[in-house]
C-alpha cells in the first residue's frame, strides 16, 4: 500500500504527502445528519487497512530540533485547546518525549517539522500497525510525522486552526471530502455514485482551478502508471479523477479526490450533501489550493470544491460534534468528554449558558462567519 500522508497545504513538500490549503469559515449549511453517523477515519480492519489508533490516546511526540519547537509549540498546544473547547476528552493527550526515544521509536512516536513562514503541512494519519509495510522500509527516514508552517496566507488563514486541522489527522481522521460515498462515478476514480463533489454534480469540483494545475495537467504532463512495467503510461487527463495518481505525481488534487476504499473507513449511511459535515475541522473551504492570494480576511482563491447547492464552503469554525463522534468512534467514548447532548440535558444554568456559546463554537448557522 502505498505511504499516504494527509495535510492541509499551500505546496507540495516531498513524494507521499498530500497538498491543500484553506481559509476559516463557518459552515455554509448547517448539519442535518445525526451525530455518529458521519466519520471518515483510518481503516483499522485487520484484513484491509494497516494504520491503528495512537495507544492510550496519547500521541508521543517531540521536534526536529530547538528551532521547530520554539516556533510551533505554543501554537501546538493552542491548536489541542481548539479540540478540548468543543468537548474533547482530557483522556485525549500530547505528551513531548526526549528527541532521542523520538529517534529509535520512530514509528511508535512523531517527529513534528516546521516547514517556515512559507512552507506547508502534511501529518501522517495515526499510526502504523505493528504488521504494517510501513515498518519494514529500510528508509531511515520515513517515520509518522507531521509538518507544520506558520504561515497565515493558506490553510484556514489562522495558525491555530491549521494546526487542529493536523492534530485531526495525527489522532487518524482523514479529509470529510475525500469520502468516496461522496463522489460521482463513472468519471471518478473510487467515487461511489454520490450526488456532491464530481463532474456529474454540476462542476462542484473545479481541478483547473488549483495552483498547480498549469503545471501538472495543462501542460500535458503524463505519469508512471502505479504498479505497471515502464512504459504503461496515462495522460495527464487522468490526475484530476484519479486519487493516487495524483498523489504519485505530487499534484495537489490528492487531496481533494476520494481516497480508494481500503484506505479509509466511512460509516456514513448517506451519499448526498445532506450527509456532509460541512462544519467539519476536517473539510476544506473552496478556496483551499486554488489559485489566487490569500490573507486573514482576504480571501481571493478560485474556487476548487463547492457543496451541493454550488454554493461555496466556508473556513471552519473548529471541529464539529460529529468530528469528536469520529474521535470516539476510533478510541472509544473517553469518560471526561463533553457533548452537545450532555450539556443540553444538563439542566439550569449550565444548559442556557451552553445555548449560548455552542452556534459560536460549533460554527453552525447562528455563528459568525467572521474571523
Amino acid at each position: 500500500m502505498k505511504v499516504s500522508f494527509a495535510c492541509l497545504v499551500g505546496a507540495a513538500l516531498n513524494a507521499g504527502f498530500a497538498l491543500a490549503s484553506g481559509r476559516s469559515w463557518q459552515p455554509a449549511k448547517p448539519a442535518t445528519a445525526a451525530v455518529g453517523k458521519r466519520s471518515y477515519v483510518i481503516n483499522t480492519d485487520r484484513t484491509e487497512g494497516d494504520r491503528m489508533p495512537w495507544p492510550n490516546r496519547k500521541i508521543r511526540y517531540c521536534y526536529e530540533n530547538d528551532e521547530a519547537q520554539d516556533a510551533l509549540e505554543t501554537i501546538l498546544r493552542a491548536g489541542l485547546d481548539i479540540w478540548r473547547n468543543v468537548g474533547l476528552g482530557s483522556e485525549f493527550t500530547m505528551v513531548q518525549i526526549d528527541r532521542d526515544e523520538c529517534r529509535e521509536k520512530r514509528w511508535d512516536t512523531l517527529m513534528i517539522y516546521w516547514s517556515g513562514d512559507n512552507g506547508g503541512m502534511a501529518t501522517f494519519a495515526g499510526l502504523p500497525r505493528e504488521d504494517s509495510p510501513y515498518r519494514e522500509t529500510k528508509n531511515p527516514e520515513a517515520r509518522a510525522r507531521m509538518i507544520l508552517t506558520t504561515s497565515t496566507s493558506m490553510g484556514m488563514l489562522d495558525q491555530q486552526k491549521n494546526f487542529a486541522h493536523e492534530i485531526g489527522h495525527a489522532w487518524g481522521l482523514y479529509h470529510e471530502h475525500q469520502n468516496p460515498a461522496f463522489w460521482s462515478k463513472p468519471s471518478i476514480v473510487n467515487g461511489r455514485g454520490g450526488t456532491v463533489f464530481g463532474p456529474e454534480n454540476d462542476g462542484n469540483w473545479r481541478c483547473e482551478n488549483l495552483k498547480d494545475y498549469e503545471v501538472k495537467v495543462h501542460r500535458g504532463l503524463i505519469v508512471q502508471n502505479p504498479g505497471k512495467p515502464a512504459g504503461d503510461r496515462v495522460t495527464g487527463d487522468l490526475l484530476c479523477k484519479d486519487q493516487v495518481y495524483a498523489s504519485n505525481s505530487d499534484f495537489s488534487a490528492g487531496d481533494y479526490l476520494p481516497m480508494p476504499k481500503d484506505v479509509g473507513s466511512a460509516d456514513t449511511e448517506g451519499m448526498d450533501g445532506e450527509s456532509v459535515d460541512w462544519g467539519s475541522i476536517m473539510i476544506y473551504p473552496s478556496g483551499a489550493g486554488g489559485r489566487g492570494d490569500a490573507s486573514p480576511g482576504n480571501d481571493q482563491r478560485l474556487p476548487i470544491l463547492l457543496d451541493h447547492n454550488g454554493d461555496p464552503i466556508k473556513i471552519s469554525e473548529g471541529p464539529t460534534q460529529r468530528d469528536i463522534a469520529a474521535m470516539h468512534k476510533l478510541y472509544g467514548r473517553s469518560k471526561s468528554a463533553v457533548t452537545k447532548d450532555l450539556l443540553q440535558k444538563a439542566g439550569g444554568k449550565v444548559t442556557e449558558g451552553f445555548k449560548k456559546i455552542y452556534p459560536k463554537s460549533q460554527g453552525n448557522s447562528g455563528g459568525s462567519a467572521c474571523l
